[in-house]
Formats: C-alpha cells, structure tokens, sequence
C-alpha cells in the first residue's frame, strides 16, 4: 500500500484519527516534563498534580474502551469523546502551568519583611510537607526556608539546607555564605563574596542585584570606606525598577539617607532622596509611612533638630494612629507606646499617649507573655528615666504606674521563662534577646544577684558563638561589661565589686574584637569596653578602644544620656592620659627639640617628680581650663633624725562649670599620684569626686604615711585660681609644655 492509500485509509476512520490526536497530546505533555528535566514522578508526589493526570489517564482510557467497542454510550460518538478527552486534557495542563497551587500561594505570602513575626513564619513552613510538593514548589520552600533561618539565628542549619538547593556559585549561595562571614565579622570576606555574587547574576535574578549593591556599601560602612559606601547604596537605589520589594526599597534607601547625612550632604540633597523614597510609599500600607517617618526622624537626630524630632513625632502619630486603630488594634496599641517613649526622651508631653494606654488597658494587661513583656518594658521608663514625669502625671496614672511596677519586679521573669518554653529550638536571636531581658529584670529586684546574671550572660554569648553569630555575641560580652559597672555591682566608693570578673572578661573581650572590624554595630561595645579600662586604671587600654570608638563614625545624637555621658567622661579621660604619654615622650626627647627653652627642658629632667602644684597647672593648661580647682591634702612626718617635715599634695577637680563640693564635678586628675602610692603606680590617673585615697584614706601607703600619725594633723582645703595668675618664674616651662599639650 502506497502512503496516499495509507492515509486515506486512515482518515476514513475518523475514530482512528482522533486517537492518534489524543496521544499526541499526551506525547506533547510528556516532551513538556523532560524538557525541564524533571521527571514525571517528582511532580506527582503533589496532590494535585497526581489528581490531575489520574482524570488524563482515564479520560484516555475510557476512549480506548469506547473505540474497541467495550463500552458504549448512547448518542455520543467517539469523536465527541477524543475532543472532549483533549479540552480536558488542555485544561488541566493549563491549570497545572499558570495557576499557582495552595501550597505555592501560601510560599508567595511569607515575605520576611517589616512587622513580619518570623518565628511564626518558621512555625507555618515546617507545617508544609515537602512530600506533597512539585520539585518547583520545594524549591521555593527550601529558599524561604533557609532565609527564614538566617533571620531567626540558625545561621549554620541556614548554610546547610543552602547548599542542599542552590549551586555552590550561585548567586544565592555566595550571598548567604557573604551574610555569614559578617555574622564572624569577616567584613572583608563578606564583601568578596558579594562581588562575587554580583557576576554571577543570571537570567530572572536581577531583583537580587539591589540587594547585593547594598549588602557592599554596608561592608564599606563597615570598613570605614565612606565615599565607596555611598556609592554603592546610590548603585542600589538607581538599580530599584518595578519588581523590587519594598522591604528593600526600605533598607536601601533608609542607608542612602543616614550615609548621606554622616557625610554631611547638602540639606537640598538629602531632600531629593527623600523624596525619591517618598515615590515608593503607599500611603494605604500604613507599614510604608512608618518606615518613612523613620527615616526622616533620622535626617533629624544626625542634624541635632529636635524641634523638628517633635514635629515628625506628632504629624506621623496624628496621622498614623487613627487608621491603625481601625484596622489592627494591637498594632495600634503597640505604635502608641513606642511613640510615648520617643515623645518622652523628646521632652514633651506625655499625657496625649498615656491617655490612649488608660483606655486600652485591659487589652494591654490581656496580650500574649513577650508582647505584654515589651509594652511594660516602654512604660518603666517612666520610672528609670523620669524628665517629664511630674507629681501631678504620677498620681494620675497612678494605677497604671503601681500595676507596671509589680509586673517588673514580680511577673515578668516569668512571662518571659514560659515564653522561652514555646519558641522552637532554631529561634536563636529569640532566645538571646529573652534571655538578656530575663537579666535586665535582676536590677529591679531586691535580692539582685551577680552570679546568676553572670551566669545567664555567659549562656547567650555561648550560645551565639555556637551558631556562628560572633557579632551578636561580642554585643552581649560588652554589655556584661555594662553589667559590672551597674550601681548594683559598685561598692560605696564607686570601685569596682567583682575587679578580678572585669579583668577577666575585658581580656575575652579584647580576645574577641581582634577578629571584628570597626562599624556602627561595635560603637558601643567599643565604648564599653574603654569605660570598662578605665575602672581598672588601664588608660592605655582605654584610649585605645576609645579609637576604635571613633573609627566607627556614629553620631553621639543617637545615643542615651547615659551612653552621652560615659562618652564625654571617657573623652577626657583618654585626653588626661596622652597628656602624661605625651610628658614622657617630651621628656625622651626634650634635648634634641629646638622648639623648647632651655628651663622646660630643665624641668622635663625631673619629671615625674615634680610639684604636685605645677602639675595641676599644668594639667589645667592642657585642658584648656582658665579656672584651676584643686584640693590639696596637707601632713607632716617624722624622719629617723627626728625632724618634722611638711608635706602636701595636690589634685585637681575637673568639671563643665566651676567645681562646688563636688556637686557638679565629673573627675579628679591626679598626675602625680605615683608619688603617693607604696607601688608606684602611675597608672592611676583618675578618680571619681570624693574617692581619691587622700580624702577617703582607704590605701595602705596613706593609712601609713598620712594618717596614722599621733600629734600631728592632717588637714584638707580647696583651691581656685585663675591660671594667669601663675605668674611666678617656676610656672613659666610649666605654662610653655601646657600649651604644647592642648592639641595632642
């Protein structure tokens, strides 16, 4: 038989025809699955896709039945049915390729953004079952999975479930892995990885190259590389198009601005990305405004404005609050409080907001332990940092002042200890974070005890360290640091309780930032550190993390008063300790430097035993003080002769205004306390106001020497003076190296 018969043997029985179509189409189906080099198999381990190609299988299998005759269905013809077999066939096919499944709607509305509760996100994925998904689907859980472990703390399971899903130079892995090096705080192997990870974008990555520019600038921050890190965070703005999620539009932006401002950027551009920011906010997704308002409250705090600080604080409450309590009451709760705290540090009045916690009270006190726990948390401040609370304002909320301080003291250690109890084992920064609240809450308590602070400490940073966070876990050993310098952990004299503990954990301390670059993130714990130096009189130490301090670039703006405070006693601090590092230097090198007399270089012979008088002359110059105030300690001794002697010695007492009975004195700066120590220890430079060992007569050398001493006085005075009334011919070399210390 020729093919022309052939064929129109074949078209003549249309059933035949229609078969053959059928199976063509079951043929195209199958070609679809191997071109994506999946097989068939994989994709029926889904519900759906199983149910799908069971009605195939037997929507083909009825037509056969029907075409050999085994079957028969009244008035329906066998091509009615191979059409019929083939539409649905199309349909589902269609279905299966276009229209995302449950599961794959579910994977689509977990975004790790702003206000997203990721411990509840881990707890939705690990309800999935992986065995009903298509390879497609696991994929994508797999990304949402490991990313939400690196969010939560498990830094290292995150790695381990990376590298089961993507290629090891993918662009993905590389930025994982750069996410990882910074959590060690390998600021320079991060940010390889990422340039990295920026080659080897490919087709339908390119949403992560936005990421990637900002994750690089970050990494220069990072590295005190401030005109490239500007750069790359404009890199990321100018790559943001239509398809960029607007939690990195957040990020991005919000470090565009704040590096722009530490620059010291024209106001009229720091306006003009403001405003490009503005073109991304939905004014409906009341999440956007907050994160807008945020940072537009920092334009102001690195500008110092607090008059516009309050301005932003009241137009985004005025504005914010009322649809909030519309559509989410908790949120709105949770908003109001936060803003009464910034309204409070702000200085204004408070009433407007605690008015709102009064009428949601009872919705307060009925929240879940951790929400509950943090609300409380904001309204003590009211009780630890009180500039606006009045009389009047305490009476008033008097209830709910009373219930937050039995909450404090008496509840909330609990709440937080049945909280820790349901979180899962991944939450790592869930656990840290209780866990370093569980401590904060041993202040308030009136059985405070050290070692079980000490203990719980050790536990976080331990517990960090094992997961590959040594970042976080530098944070915790700082504020340990903190911890030990706490009223509760302070004798009378203000010295330190527990000096061997701080010594210890300064040196694991010091240890540990060997391997952390400098950045915004170790402002604080560099300054911690330093103030942690200084109780131990290690100046050099001190002066040293005070650097590093500086190298970090952040504004004082955002710090507490507190952290304000230590910053200006430990600036003058380290400034008194170069003055006497200087003294020595001057002193090495005095006969080759032309610059100095001849009665400078005299007097440099002598040094360190000089007149305790002229070194606080001296001292006072350097610093720049015109007013000198000093107290001076006066004795007498005995030699073995038998001859009276007169001693005394000077200190002086340094603060922003005219020293009063130490009422408004910061320091007291004794360069010469060496002459006064049994060991000769000329590291003690500093004391606090009324603890130096003359006044208090708590060291061996003075109790011999000074006070035990029968017929014979000891008697204090103070002294003011103006430094230009020095004017006697020993002053003069001590006027001259003053001078040459005040820029050191």
């Amino acid at each position: 038989m020729d093919l022309a018969n052939l064929f129109y043997e074949l078209s003549d029985h249309n059933r035949t025809v229609l078969i053959f179509l059928v199976y063509f189409a079951i043929l195209i189906i199958g070609y679809r699955f191997l071109s994506e080099k999946k097989r068939l198999n994989e994709y029926l381990r889904a519900i759906r896709w199983r149910a799908s190609f069971c009605l195939m299988i037997f929507g083909h299998i009825f037509l056969i039945l029907e075409y050999r005759n085994i079957i028969y269905i009244k008035n329906i013809c066998t091509w009615q049915l191979a059409v019929a077999n083939i539409v649905l066939d199309m349909l589902l096919l269609v279905n299966l390729k276009f229209f995302p499944s449950r599961i794959q709607k579910k994977l689509d509305r977990l975004k790790s953004g702003w206000g997203v509760d990721l411990i509840e996100e881990y707890k939705e994925l690990q309800s999935m079952k992986l065995s009903h998904m298509t390879p497609k689907e696991q994929l994508l859980w797999n990304r949402k999975y490991y990313i939400n472990l690196y969010m939560i703390g498990s830094v290292n399971k995150s790695i381990e479930i990376m590298e089961k899903t993507e290629e090891k130079d993918s662009v993905r892995s590389r930025m994982l892995y750069s996410l990882r090096a910074e959590t060690l705080g390998n600021v320079d192997d991060a940010r390889k990885e990422m340039i990295k990870a920026i080659d080897a974008i490919g087709p339908g990555e390119e949403a992560l190259r936005v990421q990637l520019y900002n994750d690089i600038a970050r990494c220069d921050q990072f590295c005190e590389n401030s005109d490239q890190a500007l750069r790359y965070f404009s890199k990321a703005a100018d790559s943001i198009d239509s398809k960029t999620d607007i939690f990195i539009i957040h990020i991005v932006y919000s470090n565009l601005i704040g590096q722009s401002c530490v620059m010291g950027c024209p106001e009229d551009e720091i306006r003009r990305l403001l405003e490009q920011y503005k073109y991304y906010i939905n004014n409906k997704n009341l999440e956007d405004v907050i994160e807008y308002n945020n940072t537009e409250m920092l334009v102001a705090r690195e500008k110092g404005d607090i008059q516009r600080q309050k301005e932003l604080i009241e137009q985004g409450y005025n504005f914010l609050y009322p649809k909030l309590a519309k559509s989410n009451k908790k949120k709105a709760i949770a908003y109001n409080v936060s803003v009464l705290k910034m309204a409070h540090m702000a200085q204004m009045s408070p009433e407007k907001y605690l008015n709102v916690v009064k009428e949601e009270w009872e919705c307060i006190c009925k929240m879940p332990y951790h929400e509950k726990y943090y609300l409380m948390k904001e309204l003590w401040i009211f009780k630890i940092e009180p500039p606006q609370v009045t009389d009047q304002l305490l009476q008033k909320y008097a209830e709910i002042f009373s219930y937050v301080e039995n909450y404090i003291k008496n509840e909330a250690e609990m709440d937080l200890e049945n909280y820790l109890k349901e979180i899962p084992d991944e939450t790592i920064y869930a656990q840290g974070h209780t866990l370093q609240e569980i401590v904060w809450l041993q202040k308030w308590k009136d059985n405070y005890d050290f070692s079980v602070v000490h203990r719980k400490m050790r536990s976080v940073i331990d517990l960090y360290r094992s997961h590959s966070l040594r970042l976080e876990a530098v944070i915790v050993a700082g504020n340990l640091i903190d911890e030990l310098l706490s009223v509760q952990n302070l004798c009378d004299g203000y010295t330190l309780k527990y000096p061997d503990i701080m010594e210890e954990e300064l040196k694991k301390l010091s240890a540990e930032m060997q391997n952390v670059r400098a950045h915004a993130g170790m402002a604080e714990v560099y300054l911690k550190i330093s103030y942690g130096y200084v109780y131990i009189h290690a100046y050099e130490a001190a002066n040293k993390y005070y650097n590093e301090f500086l190298k970090c670039g952040m504004n004082p703006n955002h710090f507490s008063v507190w952290t304000k405070y230590n910053l200006q006693f430990i600036q003058m601090v380290c400034k008194i300790w170069r003055i006497k590092a200087e003294l020595l230097s001057l002193k090495e090198n005095a006969q080759k430097d032309t610059n100095l007399s001849e009665e400078s270089k005299e007097w440099l012979k002598n040094y360190p035993d000089i007149s305790s008088e002229e070194m606080v002359v001296l001292t006072a110059i350097a610093l720049k003080q015109e007013v000198v105030n000093v107290k001076i300690v006066g004795w007498v001794e005995q030699t073995s002769s038998g001859i009276m002697l007169n001693y005394n010695h000077w200190w002086m007492v340094w603060g922003e205004t005219e020293v009063v009975n130490d009422e408004n004195a910061i320091m007291e700066i004794d360069l010469c306390y060496n002459q006064i120590s049994e060991k000769g220890d000329m590291d003690k430079l500093i004391f606090y106001p009324g603890m130096h060992p003359l006044e208090v007569r708590n060291e061996q050398w003075v109790r011999t020497h000074v006070c035990n001493l029968p017929g014979y006085g000891v008697y204090m005075d103070r002294k003011y003076g103006k430094i230009a009334g020095f004017t006697e011919a020993r002053f003069q070399p001590v006027q001259e190296i003053g001078k040459r210390l005040r820029d050191i």
